[in-house]
């Protein structure tokens, strides 16, 4: 059992022959040193995940292609003993490369982004938390205008107001969010609104402000921020910002976006560019650029803060490591602390006992 003390998370990785596909990080708030401990864990490249304080469970993502013989990739439940997880139980998504997931605010069922097939997964779950079969697939339909990344469509992200009673989905496939009425585990079959953000956008990740008045989406080929302001239950764009300095002109994706524990900052990450694009949120939500700095390592595909705000972490999958930043809370602005956890391929980054 790791010392009181450290703040702990949990890292997933891209497994291919590798062993170990999910890490426990003890991150020791004095230092900002930060270690990285393999844990047994029988579950293929789990991308993304969400923690569960309430049931003691983590929910995972497999993104694979296949799944017990099947098309498709898997989500699993886990307990959290306070070390490690015991994986309890795993349902396929029916749909391929599931690459994101949420728990909704009643904690009645997660629902599951299925990227390679356009397609939402949305799992009951019973009350121990244990994951049923699923119960609902909405399904997306079209292309959009990018014969390479947009030939069809691809939910990349799921996200719930927070308010509760909509679901939002990020088709990178489309260049639409599309919102759906949503409420205890049942999703309605059309959209009640979709949102036609520019051609070759790719809307990767939506974040909801916790008032619920603004969304902020990470466009992955555009490598812009939207921030999409609601009315009368309904979004409109109000503002694109860039996450790249003006100059830069080589290949560029953009893929996390995460507040700070106080909403007063917005950290988005770049992949190819390396490095991570800190905006303050000011009058009507919109966002002023305060700083864009190195990731410290090649392709950061996913941050996380701690509650404290004090830290920030940047998984850099093609370096094979974290990076630790510490963080001015007046101010936002990043501080690489020189010190990075070794693992192999990470993509994703959660807090567990903050």
């Amino acid at each position: 059992m790791p010392p009181d003390n450290l703040k702990i998370a949990l890292a997933g990785c891209y497994t291919d022959a590798h062993l170990a596909g999910i890490y426990r990080l003890e991150l020791a708030p004095e230092t900002g040193e930060c270690r990285a401990v393999p844990l047994e864990l029988p579950l293929e490249n789990p991308s993304y995940m969400v923690f569960s304080k309430k049931k003691g469970r983590v929910y995972l993502v497999s993104e694979t292609k296949t799944f017990q013989g099947q098309a498709g990739g898997a989500v699993a439940c886990c307990r959290w003993n306070g070390s490690g997880l015991h994986l309890s139980s795993i349902q396929p998504t029916l749909g391929i490369d599931p690459c994101h997931l949420i728990l909704d605010d009643k904690e009645a069922c997660v629902l599951a982004a299925n990227y390679g097939t356009g397609t939402c997964a949305v799992f009951p779950l019973d009350e121990q938390g244990e994951l049923q079969p699923c119960s609902q697939l909405i399904r997306h339909r079209g292309r959009g205008k990018n014969p390479l990344r947009q030939e069809g469509p691809h939910v990349h992200c799921v996200r719930q107001h927070p308010a509760g009673g909509r679901i939002a989905l990020c088709d990178l496939g489309l260049d639409k969010i599309s919102l759906y009425a949503g409420q205890g585990g049942v999703v309605s079959d059309a959209p009640l609104q979709e949102v036609l953000l520019p051609e070759e956008s790719g809307p990767r990740h939506l974040i909801w402000r916790s008032d619920g008045q603004y969304a902020y989406v990470a466009n992955e080929l555009a490598n812009t921020v939207v921030v999409l302001q609601e009315e009368n239950h309904r979004l409109q764009p109000v503002q694109v910002v860039s996450t790249l300095p003006p100059d830069f002109q080589g290949e560029s994706t953009c893929a996390a976006i995460k507040f700070s524990p106080d909403e007063r900052f917005l950290y988005v990450s770049n992949r190819g560019h390396d490095s991570i694009c800190c905006f303050q949120l000011e009058g009507l939500g919109r966002l002023r650029l305060v700083e864009i700095v190195p990731s410290w390592g090649r392709t950061p595909r996913d941050l996380a803060l701690d509650d404290s705000g004090c830290y920030l972490l940047a998984a850099n999958q093609e370096s094979d490591r974290i990076s630790i930043f510490s963080r001015d809370l007046a101010t936002g602005k990043l501080t690489f602390t020189g010190c990075q956890a070794e693992l192999r391929r990470p993509v994703c980054i959660c807090f567990i006992n903050c």
